[in-house]
């Protein structure tokens, strides 16, 4: 071996090929110019795959191809020492390179194996060139796409243009050294300078009264980043003489670091609207100056009214009980029922007033249904016979014991309805028929009332719900009345938040129908009522009143009411002192408790001169008086009862006089409700007074 080193490049030893055989010349040349040939080529080849593999990192296998590249390149030289032995018989070198190439060889054998699974799951060509053509298509429509995308940019953009500057509303966009970046023509005109003029400008040296301000707005947005919306700035600009108003809102436009870049503001001009809303405001308050006025005047006029009745009626009692002939009692027992009437009418057209007013209250309260009923048909009775006409009242299955309504209202809306069938109906008769509808949603208590009557033509269904109208002028000659009370029974059963419907036929009848909801049936009973009728009249009262022992202080300006008030307390066992106004009754009652004889009860007129009836309790109040205060009042006003339990009176009695009511008040304040009780109910009420004036309006 080591022999063959040191001869390796000795040439001694052996001949050139040249002189080794019969070689003749043609074939000599063609071994030698065939090998330098193929060396040629094999030294091409792999400087052309190691080119590729440099130059395209992307592909696989670059390794293999530089193992390739020295294998072809190992052939090539063999062949190349091939033809040189011809002339110089190296054949240990073709020995040594001929080793190389055969290990040289099988290393690419190996690599080749190896790298087979990865090579075999490559793409084949035609599979490649598949997705080459999905890859173009797809960029192909990628680029239509962003050229339609273009296209719609451009288009939005022009859009948005013509909106800026069409925009009725003035727009700009001011930069963090608050010079103007862009302005649309609108804010241009508003500003008094053309849009080229502005862009550049700084804000003050645009506006130069409103900078201050303006300024500062803009300063505040670009530090805290947060928009300021709906800001009223008053005024000139260059363009303006006289003040104007406007809003305007600003808006932060963010940079990619999150920083304010600039701010864009929307000014409207609003002076023309200020205007109006100042003459809306003017307008309203005259308005309110005229419901105010009106209010006052349906105060006054129902006093007016009601006191003088207040007197007839009463003092028709007192005869009623002093006269014994029954002529004499008939003739005021006439007077007795016509002032009625008249106090109803008078009524009526006060609630219709109160009602369009929205002065009138609706308190709801619990109350038994069987004795609401029983007391309406106790009323009704009496009208039907006197029309000789049935009268009958039904309930169709079980109802509730209890309802919660305002029964006032109730009992007028049934009793307007059930006297107006009684009234139209001269053969027959009339029913009212209760039921509860459980199954709608809420539940229902229904109150039907079916008369045999005359009947209403549908023509005269359409105006039947009209304020002052009858079905024709033929009705109200032969049946009289005012044609309010269909009005104000509808409009009072929306009030309680129910419905009144009916059903008419010409020459048969007619069926009205009101529908209350139940705020709740919770724990309500319901029961199969065995109807109780009261007896209501005046002598069964005065046979079962309470009896009074006790000392009354009547305050009222109105002489007959004083007396006539006097005459129902005295009868039923008080003793009474009267005074004429506010001051006198002040004076009286402090003299009382200063003797030692002191009142145990005050009837106060509400409306008096001098001294009015509130300034009359709050004067008693203050001077520690706490008897019981009964407020006597005409009732026209809304909030009248709150008015006098907020300024100290315990109840609330109106006009005109119900001997019935007066008497079963008085015993009740000065027989069952102890003092200690009336103290905390003041009490409570003037806390709730106190808590609805200190909370704040709400949806403000």
């Amino acid at each position: 071996m080591g022999e063959y080193f040191t001869k390796f490049f000795d040439t001694a030893d052996f001949p050139p090929r040249w002189y080794c055989g019969n070689w003749s010349e043609f074939l000599g040349w063609l071994h030698i110019i065939s090998d330098f040939a193929t060396f040629g080529a094999y030294f091409a080849i792999p400087v052309v795959l190691i080119y590729f593999a440099r130059k395209r990192d992307d592909f696989p296998f670059t390794k293999l191809f530089w193992l390739f590249g020295s294998f072809i390149f190992a052939c090539g030289t063999v062949h190349l020492i091939e033809a040189i032995i011809f002339w110089s018989p190296i054949y240990r070198v073709s020995g040594m390179l001929k080793f190389i190439t055969a290990v040289v060889s099988w290393t690419t054998v190996i690599a080749l194996v190896r790298c087979a699974p990865d090579i075999l799951r490559l793409p084949s060509l035609a599979m490649t060139n598949e997705r080459l053509r999905i890859e173009i298509e797809q960029r192909k429509a990628d680029e239509t796409e962003l050229i339609a995308a273009k296209d719609d940019l451009i288009k939005q953009k022009r859009e948005l243009e013509l909106i800026y500057e069409s925009a009725p509303v003035g727009m700009s966009l001011i930069g963090p050294d608050l010079r103007y970046i862009r302005i649309n023509n609108q804010l241009a005109s508003i500003n008094g300078l053309p849009q080229e003029e502005h862009v550049g400008k700084h804000l003050r040296d645009v506006l130069p009264e409103l900078s201050v301000e303006v300024e500062a707005m803009y300063r505040e947005v670009f530090e805290t980043g947060d928009a300021k919306l709906h800001f009223e700035i008053t005024g000139r600009t260059p363009s303006t003489r006289q003040q104007r108003t406007w809003l305007a809102s600003f808006y932060p436009l963010f940079a990619e670091d999150q920083s304010v870049s600039s701010v864009s503001s929307i000014v409207q001009d609003i002076t023309d609207r200020k205007r109006i809303e100042l003459r809306l405001k003017n307008s309203e308050a005259v308005a309110l100056a005229a419901s105010q006025s009106k209010s006052e005047f349906l105060a006054n006029m129902s006093h007016e009214i009601r006191t003088p009745m207040a007197a007839i009626l009463g003092y028709a009692d007192v005869l009623l009980g002093h006269l014994k002939d029954p002529d004499n009692r008939n003739c005021v027992l006439i007077m007795k029922r016509n002032g009625e009437h008249l106090l109803s009418l008078i009524n009526d057209i006060l609630d219709l007033s109160r009602i369009e007013a929205g002065k009138l209250d609706i308190e709801l309260e619990k109350c038994p249904l069987p004795r609401l009923v029983g007391d309406i048909e106790s009323l009704m009775q009496v009208r039907a016979e006197e029309k000789k006409v049935r009268f009958s009242v039904e309930f169709e299955g079980l109802v509730p014991c209890m309802i919660q309504t305002d029964p006032t209202r109730l009992r007028q809306v049934l009793i307007n309805l059930i006297g107006n069938a009684i009234k139209f109906t001269d053969a027959g008769e009339v029913r009212l028929r209760i039921k509860f509808v459980e199954a709608a949603n809420p539940p229902l208590i229904e109150f039907a009332i079916v008369d045999t009557g005359i009947g209403i033509s549908e023509e005269q269904q359409k105006r039947l719900f009209q304020p002052f109208s009858q079905a024709d002028s033929s009705v109200t000659r032969r049946y009289g009345g005012s044609g309010l009370g269909l009005v104000i029974s509808q409009r009072l059963v929306e009030m309680l938040s129910g419905e009144m419907n009916m059903q008419s036929t010409f020459g048969e009848g007619s069926t009205f129908i009101v529908r209350i909801p139940m705020r709740s049936i919770e724990g309500i009973e319901l029961i199969e009522p065995d109807l109780m009728i009261r007896n209501l009249a005046p002598e069964a009262f005065l046979a079962t009143a309470p009896w009074l022992d006790c000392r009354v202080l009547v305050v009222d300006d109105r002489r007959d009411v004083r007396h006539i008030s006097q005459h129902f307390l005295e009868k039923a066992g008080a003793n009474v002192s009267t005074a004429e106004d506010g001051q006198q009754g002040i004076d009286a009652a402090i003299r009382a408790r200063d003797s030692d004889w002191p009142f145990d009860l005050i009837v106060m007129d509400m409306q008096m001169p001098n001294v009015d009836g509130l300034q009359a309790v709050a004067a008693l109040r203050s001077a520690g008086i706490e008897w019981p205060i009964i407020a006597l009042t005409a009732d026209a006003m809304k909030g009248d009862r709150d008015k006098c339990l907020n300024g100290g009176c315990d109840d609330y009695l109106s006009k005109p006089i119900d001997q019935a009511k007066l008497i079963r008040m008085v015993a009740k304040y000065t027989q069952t409700t102890p003092l200690e009780e009336l103290r905390l109910a003041r009490t409570e009420r003037v806390q709730a007074l106190k808590a609805t004036l200190i909370e704040p309006p709400t949806g403000v």
